[in-house]
């Protein structure tokens, strides 16, 4: 019995996605990904004229 349900959640859960909510904020990701993503909002900054949010940038 207990298999079934087992089963039925298994399949309730899409593949490939995280079981549990993504819960980390931006800050308490690795120092190392930062970088990057501070170089993609600059460059989505420059290509939409939109400021992303780049922590490097000032303006």
């Amino acid at each position: 019995m207990a298999d079934g349900v087992a089963k039925e959640r298994a399949m309730a859960i899409p593949e490939g996605r995280p079981r549990e909510p993504m819960t980390s904020s931006q800050s308490e990701r690795s120092p190392i990904e930062q970088p990057a993503i501070d170089e993609l909002a600059d460059v989505l900054s420059e290509a939409y004229g939109t400021d992303f949010g780049s922590s490097r940038r000032s303006s």
